[in-house]
């Protein structure tokens, strides 16, 4: 018989749940509305009169209508722009653990009680975010405790500099995520690339808690690129039987990047102007290629939208600027913003050979490895070293795929005007 699915034991089947109301006090009156014993009678018509004498009408405490697990899942993905393919996912994994509960209620062999998972895709394709929905969803339905927690961790956080050090980081790490979910980015970086490599140490500790018996332990994540994150589970083949479900997580083509980018702005307490509205996706593909789209996602949008806030500030005079001027994108704003974006983003993704660039659907020739240059790219936002303020000029020759036009703003003497600006 296979094991039973694991579930935190005070939420188990037929566990009676201990009501949190205190229990009232107040002598009430009998069927027959005689007083009990010991009470004081009080007129049953004063309040109400006094209510009514005075025009006020008494309050009922309303219960707030049930929310099935189902329907909490659906609004909040409804939140999600594009990932359709994960989206049915999602819906498909919340049914698998509903119907292995209800094997489980009715005395049945469960078919499976494997509850972690990978999930693929490149920088800034909301893998994090469709994460954060686990402990909740699972919450719902009686697998999480409420305030489960949610601990995202990368390699830096779990691998230690000498002998022992990552064992012990590794479980704090696990012990602070328990009863909840554990969310590895970039695990495949945790595979030994050498002798002196702790990060096995990290994953033999990931692995005895996998393979424990803890009804507490965390639920994993690993995410990370498709191709690593394949070689990954080849080389760990214990922790490839035990993380029985996989999501994809596609790159947003210009359409939902646009709409995203409409979402950034509104964070922001601006609004585009609707010349600006209609060019957007058009914008997208003529600044930024696929091959570059695709290391960015959801971050170059966020780029985009500081620059063109950049472009908005050289333009008003702070002396005469209107609440609608201060607050509105127009079109020469937005396309300034993505020339500017597009020298910091195009120079940048020129670090990663052609041969390194996933595609939107499966990978092109290889999946995107570590960069080559100090400038690292994390959940679609590239990181600079204290010392790399400003952008170098990309290599020559200039490689495939990047718009000449893109550095039309980089001048004489190497240093680039349009690297400046946060990226979101």
């Amino acid at each position: 018989m296979a094991a039973p699915l694991r579930v935190p034991g005070r939420l188990r089947a037929g566990t009676p749940v201990m009501s949190s109301r205190p229990a009232s006090v107040t002598p009430r009156p009998s069927a027959g509305g005689a007083t009990p014993r010991g009470a004081t009678p009080r007129p049953a018509s004063a309040g109400g009169a006094v209510l009514a004498a005075k025009g006020v009408k008494a309050k009922v405490a309303l219960k707030a209508p049930e929310v099935s697990a189902e329907d909490w899942l659906e609004a909040e993905l409804q939140k999600v722009v594009g990932l359709e393919k994960v989206k049915e996912q999602m819906r498909a994994f919340l049914k698998g653990v509903r119907l292995e509960r209800r094997r489980q209620e009715l005395g049945l062999p469960v078919t499976s009680d494997a509850l972690d998972m990978v999930f693929y895709g490149n920088p800034g394709t909301g893998k994090t975010s469709v994460a954060r929905l686990i402990p909740e969803m699972l919450r719902q339905i009686g697998i999480l405790k409420a305030g489960a927690p949610f601990l995202e961790v990368g390699r830096g956080d779990l691998v230690g500099a000498v002998i022992g050090a990552t064992e012990e980081r590794t479980a704090k790490i696990i012990k602070a995520a328990s009863g909840g979910v554990l969310f590895v980015d970039e695990a495949y970086t945790l595979t030994p690339g050498g002798d002196r490599d702790f990060g096995i140490k990290a994953l033999e500790t990931i692995m005895q808690t996998m393979t424990s018996q803890d009804a507490d332990r965390p639920i994993f994540i690993f995410a990370g690129y498709l191709r690593q994150m394949e070689t990954f589970l080849a080389a760990n083949p214990g922790m490839a039987r035990r993380v029985a479900h996989k999501f994809h997580f596609e790159d947003f083509n210009t359409k939902e990047l646009s709409l995203i980018l409409h979402h950034k702005t509104l964070d922001r307490g601006l609004v585009l102007s609707a010349d600006a509205s209609a060019a957007l996706s058009n914008l997208l593909d003529q600044y930024f290629p696929a091959k570059v789209r695709s290391l960015w996602n959801a971050g170059l949008a966020g780029r985009l939208v500081s620059e063109a806030v950049q472009c908005l500030n050289r333009r008003l005079d702070p002396l005469n600027a209107t609440k609608g001027q201060l607050s509105t994108l127009e079109l020469s704003d937005v396309r300034g913003g993505a020339e500017s974006a597009a020298v910091a983003v195009c120079a940048l993704s020129s670090a990663f050979s052609e041969d390194q660039v996933e595609a939107s659907h499966g990978l092109d020739k290889g999946a995107a490895q570590q960069p080559h240059s100090s400038a690292m790219p994390h959940q679609g936002v590239m990181i600079y070293p204290p010392h790399q303020g400003v952008m170098s000029p990309p290599p020559d020759p200039l490689p495939d795929g990047i718009p000449t036009h893109a550095l039309a703003r980089i001048p004489e003497g190497g240093r680039g005007d349009g690297a400046g600006g946060g990226a979101a």
